[in-house]
Parts: structure tokens; sequence; C-alpha cells
């Protein structure tokens, strides 16, 4: 959803924004979040946003710092959004620029001169009490504890996990329910780990989970092997793509796309799920239809034989 509005300059601030008229800009809303591009300047050359004026109240809107998001989920009709052109800051010069070349290859050698001189008792070597105190620090276990970070992607992926096994159908119904029949042992390969959604469970609660990659792996190693062991035209198979549909969905909602959580689970999108159901369908449906023929053919047989 795209909208067309007047874009200003705020070179003079807040006053006569209207005689600062620069052309259109195109105001995309995706969510709660509005994005702001002029039409008619490159993105390096204006900073988005950082206020708009009201034409109607004749004043102008403050925003918190200079934001390319508005967390406002809102676009008012009477609303015109202007920018001020991107401040970079000039980099201060370096001191080395000044010096000749040669005088920066002989320091360069004296310093590595003295690192590789030996250490002699007259010249002892220098160990802070910071450094000699670590030294004899004992282990502790809370030196190895899981950070902040690694208790937030947890609750994510539990979160990810309830709202999975909690998606419904018209009549209330999980579509879950119908995928508590996939057996835990893979038939095509008993080697393998059993897994299915309850062991999946049992790891979240016992935080066996640190990485989003893993957790998805196993989901969609469940799923897969739901659509695998059933027909194309089955309840399960529909219930398995639309669960896993739903799954990554919700993924990229609860990761922001990224900008709460990068992870190269994310890689996975929604043209790959389609992309995988139309080559399993295709390899599939001739050997369904296949067997159907000689099921037909095997009752018919009999019925002729009875």
């Amino acid at each position: 959803m795209f909208y067309k509005r007047e874009v200003f300059l705020s070179h003079l601030e807040e006053t006569l924004p209207m005689t600062c008229v620069l052309g259109k800009c195109m105001v995309s809303s995706f969510k709660e979040y509005l994005s702001c591009r002029p039409t008619e300047y490159t993105e390096e050359d204006i900073l988005v946003y950082e206020s708009s004026y009201i034409e109607t109240e004749k004043q102008v809107k403050k925003l918190e710092g200079l934001k390319r998001f508005s967390y406002s989920s809102k676009v008012v009709e009477d609303e015109i959004y202007y920018f001020r052109k991107l401040y970079v800051p000039q980099k201060e010069a370096s001191p080395f620029l000044d010096k000749k070349i040669d005088e920066l290859e002989l320091k360069l050698a004296d310093m590595d001169e003295d690192e590789c001189a030996p250490v002699t008792p007259s010249m002892p070597q220098m160990q802070s009490s910071l450094s000699s105190d670590m030294d004899i620090m004992p282990y502790t276990e809370e030196d190895s504890g899981s950070p902040a970070v690694g208790r937030r992607v947890m609750e994510l992926l539990r979160d990810l996990y309830v709202s999975v096994m909690g998606h419904q159908k018209k009549k209330r119904r999980c579509y879950s329910d119908f995928l508590a029949e996939i057996p835990a042992v893979d038939p095509a390969a008993p080697e393998k780990p059993p897994l299915n959604f309850e062991i999946i469970r049992m790891n979240l609660e016992r935080g066996r989970y640190r990485r989003l990659d893993v957790f998805q792996e196993h989901m969609f190693e469940v799923l897969k092997k739901a659509r695998r062991l059933h027909r194309t035209d089955s309840k399960i198979f529909e219930d398995a793509v639309e669960l896993q549909y739903f799954l990554i969905k919700t993924r990229d909602e609860l990761c922001k796309n990224g900008e709460i959580l990068m992870s190269t689970a994310l890689r996975y999108t929604l043209k790959h799920l389609q992309s995988d159901v139309y080559r399993e369908k295709r390899e599939k449906i001739p050997r369904e239809i296949e067997e159907d023929k000689k099921k037909t053919k095997e009752k018919r047989e009999k019925n002729k034989g009875s």
C-alpha cells in the first residue's frame, strides 16, 4: 500500500516548511512500520524521516530522533512529510598521514626488534595484578552460564513452538492434532534418533535448543516425514504443508525478518516451501495413480471371482 505526499526540506527547522517544497515522496506502510523514500532524490542525500507537518493544524509533529521508520500505524490524509539532508560528520585527519613513509617503516622496524628482544634479569617482565589474579582464579559454574541473549533465544523458540502447535482450523481443531499419529522412528531410516513434536517439546523444556536453525530443522524434519508417509490427497499431507507455512510466517514475525534475531534459518522462505511441495507432489502423484489403478484392478478381479 503506497501513499503520495509532498516532501519538504527542513533546512529552516520548523519555520516556513511550506516554502521548501521538493516534490513527491512514496510512503510505504508495512504492518506497523512506515517507510518514506523521496522519488526525486537518492536515499544517500535524504535522511528518512524526521518529522511531519500537519497542514490543517499548521504545526509540526515531532518524532523521536532521526529514524528510518515511524512506529505510528496510521497515515493521516492531511499529513505532509518533510526531510532533512543527511549530515555526515567529517573525519579528523590521521596524524600518520603527514609523516613520511620512511619514518613509519623505521618506527615499525624498531617495534619489531623490541618485541623479539630476549627478556633479561635487568628487564623484568611486567605483570598486572589483574592478570595474576586471573591465573589463580578458581572455575565456577556461574562463569559458564548462558548469557541473557541465550535466554531470549530460548524464549523465542518456545513462543514459536506454542504458536505453531496451537494453530487451529475453522472448527477449532489444531492442525497438530492430525499429526500426532506420526511415528517417532522413521521407517525409511530406523537408525536415526526418534523425533516427533513431543520429543521437540521435551527438548524445549530442558533448554536443549539454543539455536533457531537447529529447532527449525527438527520441526521441518517431522513435517517432511508426515508428507512422505502419506498421500498427497490425504488430510495429514495438507495439514503438514499448512503447519510448515504457518511456522515460517510466525518465525519471520517473531524475528522481525532478522531485526531481532539473525539466523541462517531465515534463508528458507515460503518460496522454498512451495518449490519443495511442488516437487514432492510431482514425484508422488504418478505413483499414487498407479497404485489406485492397481487396487481398482484387484478389486474388480476379486468381485468377478466371487
